[in-house]
């Protein structure tokens, strides 16, 4: 993946962030599957770089990758998130920076075991569940 794009989310006093991320994950999934490129295929990967580092398991952020800037302009997720305007913050896609080395992917397969569906970019098991990085550009 060598574009991401970011997503804030934006709690207040009235909407928790636990809600914020239901709302997010609902628009995220149908544009996600508006847009597949095949069978249980998608052009866009998802990746929570707060992950278990604040008050949310998740964080506040969730990242959108793909390996060109063009899956991004199809994907358009303004439109899916446009009801949420006033509790997310989108930001422009930019490059994956040069020195990102580490990644993992998580692969929706037909095992039931959720360790063979997990690949690291050095080939060990991580232990689950593991921080969603984007791999390094070729």
């Amino acid at each position: 993946m060598n574009y991401y794009q970011e997503v804030t989310l934006l709690p207040d006093v009235e909407i928790a962030v636990g809600f914020l991320w239901h709302k997010v994950f609902q628009q995220v999934h149908i544009a996600l599957a508006e847009n597949k490129v095949g069978p249980n295929q998608s052009a866009i990967a998802v990746g929570f770089p707060d992950y278990r580092q604040g008050d949310f398991p998740l964080g506040y952020r969730l990242r959108l990758f793909a390996q060109t800037e063009a899956a991004f302009e199809q994907l358009n997720i303004q439109r899916w998130l446009s009801r949420l305007t006033d509790y997310v913050h989108i930001k422009a896609v930019k490059p994956v920076p040069e020195g990102v080395q580490d990644y993992a992917t998580l692969n929706a397969g037909t095992t039931n075991r959720r360790s063979d569906c997990i690949k690291t970019s050095t080939g060990a098991r991580p232990r689950l569940p593991a921080k969603m990085v984007t791999k390094r550009r070729k």
